[in-house]
């Protein structure tokens, strides 16, 4: 029995070395597997949860601003010394839409917003928007009606799109801001993509973004236009 149990051998240090070296690749390829496997929902939760909390900001503001005039919009801001509006569609001109970033930080709410309005010569048939040159806004009205529905647990960018009634037509979330969402990786830095079109039902390149409603995520329809 001595003799038996002293023949066995264990394994050799080159045998070790290549089992530790093959869970070294499994644990590299499964791991971000395991942290994103609840990205997309939590990413469309966000969306979901910004659209209502935005909307109802919205039809607030519209309840107390009743004398607005409709063409010029109900929701107004300043932006480079003019006064900017989302306005509907009226002599000739297309409609034009508010866009809203809003940035959240864990345990601060909302921290900033950035807002500004489309050019009424480059409205798409969906209406999606990328708005460059915003005003960002880190008080006031808006961000304090933004936080008071905000938790926590928020963190990241959110985007809404407006109409001139304060309707909210959809929601966005990314961890990723618009810099890294409208760059083309090629070096040629923020919006050189010539639009940000959903690369899956959950993603925009490598970054993952919850839409709301969801049906703005499928058929490759475009977040918002980049130029």
């Amino acid at each position: 029995m001595i003799k038996r149990l002293q023949s066995r051998k264990g394994f050799t240090i080159i045998e070790l070395i290549v089992v530790l070296g093959i869970i070294a690749v499994l644990s590299a390829i499964m791991l971000p597997m395991f942290a994103n496997s609840g990205k997309p929902q939590e990413a469309a939760a966000k969306a979901k949860s910004f659209y209502y909390a935005a909307q109802s900001v919205f039809i607030d503001y519209k309840a107390s601003n009743t004398d607005a005039a409709v063409t010029d919009g109900y929701f107004k801001f300043e932006q480079e010394g003019a006064t900017k509006c989302a306005k509907d569609a009226h002599d000739g001109k297309n409609a034009t839409y508010l866009y809203v970033m809003a940035h959240a930080e864990p345990e601060k709410g909302f921290t900033s917003v950035e807002l500004s309005v489309s050019a009424d010569d480059k409205t798409s048939v969906t209406g999606y928007k990328c708005m460059q040159t915003p005003a960002v806004q880190t008080s006031g009205e808006l961000l304090d009606a933004l936080n008071s529905y905000s938790t926590t647990d928020d963190y990241g960018y959110y985007y809404a799109l407006v109409d001139s009634q304060c309707r909210v037509l959809v929601s966005y979330w990314s961890q990723d801001d618009i810099n890294i969402l409208s760059d083309d990786g090629t070096g040629s830095g923020a919006f050189s993509k010539s639009k940000i079109s959903f690369t899956s039902n959950d993603t925009i390149g490598s970054s993952i973004v919850g839409s709301y409603p969801t049906s703005y995520s499928a058929n490759d329809m475009d977040m918002f236009f980049a130029g």
